[in-house]
C-alpha cells in the first residue's frame, strides 16, 4: 500500500506542452517514480483518498467511485487535482465547487452519474461532488478483481494520496479506511460492511469518538446444551472500539420474552455499570437460573452515550432439550387408501407443559425432515397430525393442531420402518421400529393403546376400529380410559398361617388410566371355603389411601388381620376410585389357611382290628377346645 510522498521535485502537466504519446510516457515514468519513492505528507496536506468502489452493483461507468476526505481544520482547494489510476490520468470538474470544508466529504464520479439512482437517497446533501470527463475511471473502468493503484494528485504535481485496492468483497462493498489520518497500508484499509459503502459520511469500519460493543455472548459451556432446571452461566465481552473513554454506561441483561428485540425494565434480570478506556474490554458472567426447554432469546444490551449504537445489543438464542418421553407418537398412517391424503403421523403432548415445536424433525430410517420453522404450540393433552399435503383435511375430519411440514414427510414402509421425533436440539422425544405384523390394513391406521407405555412394543398397538378407519387430531379408539385404577395383585403372607399369627394382606395398584389419580380406597373381604356366602363373611375392611399414582405407575400397600380361626379362607381385593371408567380390573383374589389351635383336636378312639365286614377301621378325634374348628383341607 503507498503512502503520501514528497518525490523530491514537483512535476506539473502543461496540455500545451505534450502530445497524448509523450503525456502517456510522462505518466508511465512519473508511475515508476511514485513507486519507488519513499512517500510523506507535504505540508501538513489533510486530504486523503478515504474510499473507493471498484465493484459496483450496478454499471461501473455510472456506480464507481472514490471518496475523498478533508480531515484537518482548514478549508482545501482542490483545483486542478487529478487522478492517476494505473498510470492513466482522470482530470477532474467542479460543478459546484472546488473547495473542500474542514472534516468535509468529496465524491469522485462519472460525468452521467445523474443517470443512475442508486446513490440518491444515500449521498448527504452536504457532500461535495467532484465528476471525471468520461465514462470511466481509468481506460476501461476500476477492476473488480485484479488491484488497481490509484494517485490523488495535486495541480502542483504532489502526490496528496494514494491506494492500492484490494478485491476480496462481494458486489457493492468498497473499501474503506480506517483511520483517516492514518497511513495507506492494507492493515488501515478494509471492506465496508455495509451495502453500497459510504458515499459522503464515515466510513462504516472507522472507528467512532464514542463506541462500546458487545463483541461476543454466549454460555460459558458450551459443550453440551443444558438440561431444563438448570443453571445457565454465560459470558458477555464488552469492547471500546471507540477513540476516547466511556464511563457510567449501563449494561442490561434479560430474556426478550416479546421478541421485539429490545429489553424491556420488566424482562431486565442483571445490570452493571462500566467504565472502560479505549482499547480495553471487560468480560461480564451474567446466569439464567431453572432453565426451561425450547428456544429463549436472550438480549444485551448497553446504554450510553454512544455514536454507533448498532453494536450495542446482542441477541443469543438459548436452546434448552425438553425431556425425552414429554411427546409421543400416538397414531400414524402407513398404508393410506388412494386419494385419501396420503401418510399422517400423530403425536400427542402428554406433559405437564406447553411445548413449541419449532425446529423439530421427524425422521425414518433414511430421511428427516424439519415439522416446522414457526412456532407451533402445544398445549398438555393437545394432539398434533403432521401431513405433507393439506389435501388430507378434505377426507378426514382432523382435530387438534394440524401441521403441513417444511418438508414432506418421510414415506413409511408398508413392510417395515421407523419413526423418530426430535427436538430443537436434536435430542431423540420418541422413537419406534414398526413392522406389518403390528397390524396391516389399508386405509387403517395403527393406534397407541397407553401413551405412557413403550412405544416401541408391538403390544401397545392395534389397528383403529373407528368408522372411518383412524382417529387423527382426536382420541384414539383404542386407547385407555383417562381414569382406570386396575387391582394388580393381592396375597398374603404367609399363605399358610398358624394359629393366633397376623396375616398380612399385600396389594399392587396399577393407574392403567391416562390421568394421574390421587385418592383411592381399597376393599378387603375374607370369606370361609366352607360355604362361600355372605353369612360366612369372617373378615372386612377398607382403607383410604391419599396418595397420587401416575398413568403407569404402580402402588403398593397392605393391611394386617391379626386374629382369624383356623380354617381355608378366600381373600377378595377391590380397588374403589371416583370415575374409574373401567370397573371389570378392578377386583383380584386369592386363597390362604390358618392352622387350628395345638391340641385342640385329639386322637380319642381308634379301631386299627376290625371284625370283618363291620366298616373297616376308624378313627375317632376329639375338640377339647372352646372353639368351632373348621377341619376343611386337613
Amino acid at each position: 500500500m503507498l503512502t503520501l510522498c514528497d518525490i523530491g521535485h514537483k512535476i506539473k502537466w502543461n496540455s500545451k506542452r505534450f502530445t497524448t504519446v509523450n503525456k502517456n510516457k510522462y505518466f508511465q515514468i512519473l508511475f515508476a517514480t511514485l513507486l519507488f519513492s519513499r512517500i510523506v505528507f507535504l505540508g501538513g496536506q489533510t486530504v486523503s483518498i478515504n474510499e473507493v468502489m471498484f465493484n459496483a452493483v450496478g454499471a461501473d461507468f455510472y456506480d464507481e467511485f472514490i471518496e475523498i476526505v478533508n480531515y484537518g481544520d482548514s478549508t482545501i482547494s482542490l483545483q486542478g487535482t487529478y487522478l492517476l489510476i494505473n498510470g492513466s490520468v482522470d482530470t477532474l470538474d467542479f460543478p459546484n465547487s472546488d473547495t473542500l470544508a474542514p472534516n468535509s466529504y468529496a465524491l469522485i464520479l462519472d460525468i452521467d452519474y445523474h443517470n443512475s439512482g442508486t446513490y440518491d437517497e444515500i449521498i448527504p446533501e452536504s457532500t461535495l461532488l467532484l465528476t471525471i470527463q468520461d465514462k470511466y475511471f481509468a481506460d476501461k473502468g476500476l477492476s473488480d478483481n485484479e488491484p488497481d493503484t490509484l494517485f490523488l494528485i495535486s495541480e502542483s504535481g504532489d502526490t496528496l494520496s494514494s491506494v492500492i485496492t484490494t478485491p476480496d468483497q462481494d458486489a457493492g462493498y468498497s473499501d474503506e479506511k480506517i483511520l483517516l489520518d492514518g497511513p495507506n497500508e492494507p492493515g488501515n484499509w478494509g471492506n465496508s460492511n455495509i451495502l453500497y459503502g459510504t458515499p459522503g459520511f464515515k466510513n462504516s469500519i472507522s472507528p467512532r469518538d464514542f463506541d462500546l460493543a458487545i463483541i461476543a455472548f454466549g454460555l460459558l459451556y458450551d459443550d453440551t446444551f443444558p438440561e431444563p432446571g438448570a443453571t445457565v452461566e454465560f459470558y458477555l465481552t464488552i469492547r471500546n472500539v471507540g477513540l476516547n473513554a466511556v464511563n457510567d454506561a449501563e449494561l442490561v441483561f434479560g430474556i426478550d420474552s416479546d421478541g421485539d428485540s429490545i429489553l424491556r425494565i420488566e424482562e431486565i434480570l442483571y445490570t452493571d455499570i462500566l467504565s472502560i478506556e479505549a482499547g480495553d474490554s471487560v468480560v461480564l458472567y451474567p446466569t439464567l437460573p431453572n432453565v426451561q426447554s425450547g428456544q429463549t432469546v436472550m438480549i444485551s444490551s448497553i446504554i450510553s452515550e454512544d455514536d454507533a449504537p448498532g453494536n450495542n445489543t446482542f441477541l443469543f438464542d438459548l436452546k434448552v432439550p425438553y425431556r425425552a418421553g414429554c411427546v409421543v407418537i400416538n397414531e400414524f398412517m402407513y398404508a393410506p387408501k388412494s386419494d385419501w391424503g396420503g401418510e399422517w403421523i400423530e403425536l400427542l403432548n402428554v406433559s405437564q407443559d406447553t411445548i413449541n415445536m419449532i425446529h423439530w424433525t421427524i425422521a425414518d430410517n433414511s430421511n428427516r425432515v424439519f415439522i416446522t420453522e414457526e412456532d407451533v404450540l402445544i398445549p398438555p393433552e393437545t394432539y398434533v397430525v403432521l401431513s405433507s399435503d393439506s389435501t388430507l383435511l378434505y377426507y378426514w375430519d382432523v382435530g387438534g393442531v394440524y401441521v403441513q411440514c417444511t418438508s414432506p414427510i418421510p414415506t413409511l414402509n408398508n413392510t417395515s420402518d421407523s419413526i423418530v421425533v426430535r427436538d430443537l436440539c436434536g435430542k431423540t422425544i420418541d422413537a419406534l421400529g414398526y413392522s406389518s405384523s403390528w397390524g396391516y390394513q389399508q386405509g387403517v391406521s395403527l393406534e397407541r393403546i397407553n401413551p405412557f407405555t413403550d412405544g416401541n412394543n408391538s403390544d401397545n398397538w392395534e389397528l383403529s376400529n373407528d368408522q372411518a378407519g383412524g382417529t387423527p387430531g382426536t382420541r384414539n379408539s383404542r386407547m385407555i380410559k383417562d381414569i382406570d385404577l386396575e387391582m394388580d395383585y393381592i396375597e398374603t403372607q404367609p399363605q399358610c398361617a398358624r394359629h393366633g399369627e397376623p396375616i398380612q394382606m399385600n396389594y399392587g395398584i396399577k393407574n392403567t388410566g391416562m390421568n394421574s389419580v390421587y385418592q383411592y380406597s381399597v376393599r378387603f373381604t375374607v370369606v370361609s371355603q366352607a360355604a362361600m356366602s355372605d353369612s360366612d363373611i369372617v373378615f372386612e375392611s377398607t382403607i383410604t389411601v391419599l396418595d397420587s399414582i401416575e398413568s403407569g405407575k404402580t402402588h403398593t400397600g397392605s393391611q394386617i388381620i391379626e386374629t382369624i380361626n383356623g380354617g381355608a379362607y378366600q381373600l377378595f381385593a377391590a380397588v374403589i376410585c371416583q370415575g374409574d371408567e373401567l370397573t371389570e380390573n378392578d377386583q383380584d383374589s386369592c386363597l390362604f389357611t390358618v392352622g387350628g389351635p395345638e391340641n385342640a383336636i385329639v386322637l380319642n378312639e381308634f379301631m386299627y382290628v376290625p371284625k370283618s365286614d363291620w366298616g373297616g377301621e376308624w378313627i375317632e378325634l376329639l375338640n377339647v377346645s372352646q372353639d368351632t374348628i373348621n377341619m376343611i383341607h386337613w
